[in-house]
């Protein structure tokens, strides 16, 4: 049996889950685990239910087999739960799939994931931190410009605006007050925000499973190119709010002779987090180097079949595969990580 747990929270008395609770996805993973010949609960989770759910899931495999598919990959601020869930995943000792704790910690903000990333000497972007207040002098002298303001926490292009790239440290300051006082400051108040050098060239993503401690068992599935559409100047091609929602962007499959550099660079990335179950490396190549670099490294990121909603789906057709080929091969090492525990 799977119980495949998806992040909810409670809003006005009601249980709400925004990336999880639609019919496409219920559908998605229905069909999947279906052909996998899987019977399966779709379990909502908020953290006040974590307990009684685990102990549900527990005394089942007391007399039959079963799996937790964890799509928990909320950040517990905002209400949605995440790590919240691996930590009494952990202490249960039910196989489960997905990020182990320490990927997911190292993973979620990009500030410590970079700083993870230059210890084990792994190529990405130079940074610096922000301070909250006061003046914004010498980053752009140090580092170089032009410069990327970012969040530590975000997803998906959130806080993230054509004005994120910026030239000066005016510029810097500027966008600091925007993220600080703008009309989503309640997300980036008590975050670090920082800055890093902006790489100019193509976009790359890779997905990949596995777990560093076994770093000869990692998969690696076909690189894909994120191709953004070519009337969008080149310091402009970034995710952001002002573009959610617009197709300006695609994914087909990188040239091949790039494709074993990024395979290489995405394990090292991936194992410098500590990474565990699956993940999602994306990576810029630096035109004017040639060097690439690792953008960030994402535990648990969003999957389904279909292209339009996450770059996994695109990655599927590039590998021949199919979104229940995925869960399947998922939830194979899981086990098998379980019986060789």
């Amino acid at each position: 049996m799977v119980w495949a747990l998806t992040p909810h929270l409670i809003r006005d008395g009601k249980l709400v889950g925004e990336s999880y609770d639609n019919e496409q996805t219920k559908t998605e993973v229905a069909a999947a685990f279906h052909s996998l010949g899987l019977p399966w609960i779709w379990q909502p989770v908020v953290p006040a239910s974590l307990g009684d759910v685990v102990a549900q899931v527990a005394k089942y495999r007391e007399k039959n087999d079963a799996v937790i598919f964890n799509f928990c990959d909320g950040d517990d601020i905002n209400g949605y739960p995440g790590l919240s869930v691996l930590k009494v995943l952990e202490g249960s000792g039910i196989p489960f799939t997905g990020a182990f704790s320490p990927f997911y910690e190292l993973s979620t903000s990009k500030v410590v994931m970079k700083r993870a990333l230059c210890a084990a000497g792994v190529a990405n972007s130079p940074f610096a931190v922000l301070p909250h207040t006061g003046p914004v002098e010498g980053f752009c002298e140090r580092l170089g410009a032009p410069l990327f303001v970012k969040p530590a926490i975000s997803a998906a292009g959130w806080g993230l605006t054509l004005r994120s790239v910026v030239h000066s440290d005016s510029e810097i300051e500027a966008c600091r007050a925007e993220l600080l006082s703008g009309e989503m400051a309640q997300y980036f108040l008590h975050d670090t925000l920082f800055v890093e050098r902006f790489i100019e060239g193509p976009e790359f993503t890779v997905f990949l499973g596995g777990y560093h401690d076994r770093a000869d068992e990692i998969w690696v599935l076909p690189p894909a190119e994120r191709v953004f559409d070519a009337a969008i100047p080149a310091k402009e091609r970034i995710l952001c709010n002002e573009r959610l929602g617009r197709p300006y962007y695609w994914y087909e499959g990188c040239a091949p002779e790039m494709e074993e550099p990024l395979r290489s660079l995405a394990v090292r990335a991936y194992c410098a987090v500590q990474g565990s179950g699956y993940g999602r490396v994306d990576i810029r190549l630096d035109s004017a180097s040639g060097e690439l670099f690792v953008l960030e490294v994402n535990a648990n990121p969003g999957i389904s079949g279909d292209e339009d909603v996450v770059s996994v789906g695109r990655i599927l057709q590039l590998a021949g595969m199919s979104f229940a080929d995925l869960l399947g091969a998922i939830v194979r090492q899981t086990l098998d990580r379980a019986e060789r525990a």
